[in-house]
């Protein structure tokens, strides 16, 4: 099975180049600093009696929030770009530098703001239409950053061949997604209980939560060049 081919590779990958989860795990902790310096770490409603109250205190720290949010949202699009362009030089053998990822990603910055601002707004947006709408712009522009990366193209040019890329492929593609879906409820879980644990869970949660994105970021690029080698018949 694919699916199971590019978890494995996608594993060994991280396994033999354990620099990769730098750039994710860095922005992970970059935002860890920026809550605790801004909320304090995390939100504590336990004083909260009712829902009015619950409402109240959140209105309070609503501004911070959406900074946080974004500032987060930010970072790890960036972490994404990186990982992408450091898993791409692993899988050809080429050696892997997190400040030579950084400096091409950042070369292709324009277009992967442009993009993250798009998917960012859709996704916020889809959150009030019951997840669905969400849930549909993650699976059909999933490849957008990875083709950015490695192709000379714009963004929305980006983000309509992720688009083809995944109807033309709809039974791979939806394998993946669902399957990383169904990792990611089970690894937020997971973080979030070990979370409860004090600073040292918090810090541990941050690192696999870093560690995690890692993976993501290895099997959506091991299935796009899966991809691309059909379309290219190598």
């Amino acid at each position: 099975m694919l699916i199971r081919f590019i978890f494995i590779e996608s594993l060994r990958l991280i396994k033999n180049n354990i620099t990769i989860i730098a750039p994710t795990i860095i922005a992970s902790l970059i935002s860890l600093i920026i809550s605790n310096l801004t909320l304090g770490g995390s939100i504590d409603l336990s004083g909260a009696k009712t829902p009015e109250e619950m409402l109240l205190m959140l209105k309070d720290i609503f501004g911070s929030l959406i900074v946080l949010s974004t500032i987060s949202y930010f970072l790890q699009a960036l972490a994404h770009g990186v990982t992408i362009v450091m898993v791409r030089e692993a899988i050809f053998g080429r050696s892997i530098s997190v400040d030579r990822a950084l400096l091409f990603t950042l070369s292709r910055g324009g277009v992967l703001f442009f993009v993250a601002v798009v998917t960012g707004v859709l996704l916020f947006l889809g959150v009030f239409l019951f997840l669905i709408p969400s849930i549909l712009v993650g699976y059909f522009f999933m490849f957008t950053f990875v083709i950015i990366l490695n192709e000379d193209i714009s963004a929305i040019g980006a983000m309509r061949r992720s688009f083809y890329m995944v109807k033309g492929n709809l039974f791979n593609s939806l394998m993946l997604f669902a399957h990383l879906c169904m990792l990611t409820v089970t690894v937020t879980i997971v973080t979030m209980a070990v979370g409860e644990l004090g600073k040292a869970g918090v810090v541990m949660s941050t690192l696999v939560t870093g560690t995690y994105m890692s993976f993501v970021a290895a099997s959506i690029m091991r299935l796009y060049i899966e991809i691309r080698r059909v379309e290219l018949n190598v």
